[in-house]
């Protein structure tokens, strides 16, 4: 199977989340895509909704959406330390069958802080990463976001099947190598934050997280200040 780890806060889940997962499965024929709130971020402030509402919130937004599943490996941990993609990433290679492909589905925003995340420069070698581009989003950012010690060596189109898809070549130390895949611009620029500062004003915010995580989100009272449904 091939699997790509989509790990995040998901503070609410919205359509953003949903089109690149949608836009990544197609390009890269995958098998699955885990949708996985994290229990604390190291670089991010804590999240807003608990991480069970958040699990509860991502189920709703991808129950309808065939290969998406939602994943728990990365709660929060007993020790109150943060999640680290790379353990979580080792520790999911365990749990793989003979011949399955990991990928690690990211997009554009985290990309750039790649180089503070903890064992970075192995990221890369765990996983294929799949980078989710953003309208203006250049070549040179990526080689920007590349840890100490892995560059970028080449960079072709994928076939017709995957229209726009960049799959490109990424060197490191002892001449190891992986691939890196950039998706085509997304049109879907929402954030969270917007969302939640929508919700916070009681706007209704159905068309951004879709109907059933509005409704969740309304029935408990979550971001504060939002209206109970009539």
């Amino acid at each position: 199977m091939r699997i790509a780890y989509f790990g995040g806060s998901f503070d609410p889940p919205h359509r953003g989340h949903l089109a690149i997962a949608h836009a990544a499965r197609k390009a890269l024929a995958l098998d699955e895509v885990w949708f996985a709130p994290v229990g604390q971020q190291p670089l991010r402030s804590q999240a807003t909704a608990s991480y069970q509402d958040r699990c509860t919130m991502t189920q709703l937004a991808i129950r309808n959406s065939s290969g998406f599943r939602l994943s728990t490996q990365d709660a929060p941990r007993p020790d109150h330390r943060p999640n680290y993609t790379a353990d979580t990433l080792d520790r999911i290679h365990t749990q793989l069958a003979k011949g399955d492909e990991l990928f690690l589905l990211i997009g554009a925003d985290s990309l750039l802080s790649l180089p503070d995340w903890h064992r970075a420069a192995e990221i890369p070698f765990l996983a294929q990463i799949i980078v989710a581009a953003r309208p203006g989003f250049a070549l040179r950012h990526l080689s920007e976001s590349m840890p100490p010690g892995i560059t970028l060596t080449a960079a072709h189109q994928q076939d017709e099947h995957s229209p726009g898809l960049l799959s490109l070549t990424l060197s490191g130390p002892e001449g190891r190598s992986a691939k890196l895949s950039l998706l085509p611009d997304l049109e879907e620029d929402i954030s969270a934050t917007q969302i939640r500062t929508a919700l916070a004003t009681g706007e209704n915010a159905a068309r951004l997280v879709g109907a059933p995580v509005f409704r969740f989100i309304q029935s408990h009272l979550l971001y504060s200040s939002i209206p109970l449904a009539t």
